[in-house]
């Protein structure tokens, strides 16, 4: 067993979630998962994992206008949470759609 297969096995038998565990050694949270499995512990469920400071990093993204399909992105968050953590943020369906033209566009001229 590597060292880091040892970190990650120790640091999730200490209650450490997949996702956690990626972040403090710096690895993929995919690479966390395959070792869990490897070493038969057993899967967490993957629902609302998200920790009070993605949620803040979601709601400063939203606030500063970016889009909830952006801000999913960047924390790990599914849309439809943030959808209904944050109602009335992000963008409408006009402004979306708007955006997807604009995106076409470019891409048709550029």
């Amino acid at each position: 067993m590597t060292k880091l297969h040892a970190d990650i096995v120790r640091l999730s038998r200490q209650g450490m979630r997949p996702r956690e565990v990626a972040r403090q050694l710096f690895v993929c949270e995919r690479t966390v998962q395959r070792v869990r499995k490897a070493h038969g512990i057993a899967p967490l469920v993957q629902r609302g994992t998200w920790t009070e400071d993605d949620l803040s990093k979601a709601e400063m993204l939203l606030a500063d206008g970016n889009s909830v399909a952006e801000a999913s992105r960047v924390t790990g968050i599914s849309e439809k949470t943030l959808h209904r953590r944050f109602p009335k943020m992000g963008w409408t369906a006009q402004q979306s759609g708007a955006y997807a033209r604009s995106v076409a566009i470019a891409r048709k001229n550029g």
